[in-house]
């Protein structure tokens, strides 16, 4: 792997986001750095990186704090290592009775939850307990049975918005990006292990992992997308491929490239999506379509498309070797946010700013269905690995759950004080992850909860 790659370095000009006003024109804003976070402090548009090691990983230590636990079940220090559980070894926690109502310590309060231990979790619930087993890392989680809508964790390491989130594919960890300048991975179950990469001197937009559970890859605004080892957290590379803020970030399904999307920090500037190799770095095909900031890229299942979208309200899908256009549907006057392709690669999910979301056929890009179960803004959405139903996170603080080929709500998911931006399913379809901003204070929290 080269110590670069890809076009220039990206230039110093100030990041910029855009917001819809009255007809959905955009209005450009500056976004100032953060003061006072991981990442160091302010300086010119974006802090200076921060103090960590020569490889950007800092493991999470006493003073950070990527999970609360109540007091009773502290059994083991967070500045001791946790090892694994044996596979198929259970344990049972002591019966509690814990609701909505109980006051706990941290970002725990007002939520019903479900207590970690040390290397295991149990499932606590009114009346008794349940048994949850772990299994080694590599060979599949085993996940606690949990009723619809049942908190089964609540991870709180991050200091400010959480923007993305991402499930390896084994299931067993969840990656996640913040505006305090970093990316954790962490046991999706107990929140335990958690490794926390500075490599970014901004805020972390896009989160991927490989397909062999290796590394991730993490966009931010600091202009670059950069890959680290998701066992120790080790820088492996930057990619300066891009000139402006860097959105999303996508794996392909074969390992071998990466997409991501930018953002123009000046009125006018061409924004792009890149196709990148994994191990040379070697830009591979630089699509131009869009005309004003890309939020949202995604690899198609079957690995031979790329569907984007952005503030210019459309999306597009384009074959990801060639980049020639395969099909493009234009909103009227809205945000295009996150998107999730079906699992046979056949429509595509994406959420709006007008509160709705969109199923797509992938190859015309003609609307299939139409959803308007949301209030506010519908900022990501994620396709259950079953196909059976899709997830979407908005504005309004909740996640819906609907079937794709009827718009039929099944569940509202509501226990979040912050506006969700970001979701992903288990792999095997059984929970959900919801990242929010905690109602617009400096922490973000991801909930790891039964999707029924």
């Amino acid at each position: 792997m080269p110590a670069s790659g890809g076009q220039p370095s990206p230039s110093n000009a100030p990041m910029v986001q855009g917001t819809p006003q009255a007809g959905g024109v955009p209005v450009i804003r500056s976004i100032p750095a953060p003061d006072n976070i991981s990442g160091g402090q302010a300086a010119s548009h974006y802090p200076a990186a921060s103090a960590a090691s020569p490889s950007g990983f800092t493991q999470a230590s006493p003073h950070v704090q990527p999970h609360t636990m109540h007091p009773s079940l502290q059994t083991t220090p967070q500045s001791q290592p946790i090892r694994y559980l044996p596979q198929q070894q259970s344990y049972a926690a002591p019966q509690h009775t814990f609701s909505s109502g109980v006051k706990l310590t941290g970002h725990l309060s007002r939520r019903a939850v479900l207590l970690g231990l040390a290397g295991g979790a149990a499932v606590v619930a009114t009346g008794g307990i349940a048994w949850v087993t772990l299994s080694k890392r590599g060979q599949g989680p085993s996940y606690p049975s949990v009723s619809q809508g049942t908190v089964v964790y609540a991870y709180s390491g991050h200091s400010r918005k959480i923007r993305a989130l991402a499930w390896s594919p084994d299931g067993n960890r969840i990656a996640t990006a913040s505006d305090d300048y970093t990316a954790h991975a962490w046991d999706a179950i107990s929140g335990r292990n958690a490794a926390i990469y500075r490599g970014h001197s901004s805020y972390v937009e896009g989160v991927a992992w490989s397909p062999d559970n290796s590394r991730i890859v993490s966009g931010s605004a600091d202009g670059t997308a950069q890959i680290w080892d998701a066992t120790n957290g080790s820088h492996v590379y930057t990619y300066h491929g891009h000139t402006e803020w860097v959105n999303r970030v996508s794996w392909s399904p074969d390992g071998k490239r990466i997409v991501s999307c930018d953002q123009s920090g000046v009125g006018g500037q061409v924004v792009t999506v890149q196709v990148w190799e994994v191990d040379s770095g070697n830009t591979l095909v630089v699509n131009r379509g869009h005309t004003n900031g890309v939020y949202a890229v995604a690899w198609s299942p079957d690995g031979t498309r790329i569907a984007s979208a952005g503030y210019d309200g459309i999306m597009q899908v384009w074959d990801a070797s060639s980049g020639k256009s395969i099909a493009t549907y234009t909103g009227n006057n809205v945000f295009l946010f996150g998107l999730s392709w079906s699992p046979d690669s056949k429509r595509i999910a994406i959420g709006s700013s007008d509160t709705t979301v969109l199923i797509l056929d992938a190859g015309s890009g003609s609307v299939l269905l139409t959803y308007n179960g949301h209030t506010g803004w519908v900022a990501d959405v994620a396709w259950a690995p079953d196909g059976t139903r899709v997830a979407a996170g908005s504005y309004d603080h909740t996640v819906h759950i609907f079937k794709p080929d009827t718009g039929e709500r099944l569940y509202t998911y509501a226990k979040q004080a912050g506006h969700i931006d970001a979701i992903g399913w288990s792999p095997n379809s059984q929970l959900i992850a919801s990242g929010d901003d905690e109602g617009g204070s400096v922490s973000g929290n991801v909930q790891v909860w039964g999707a029924g």
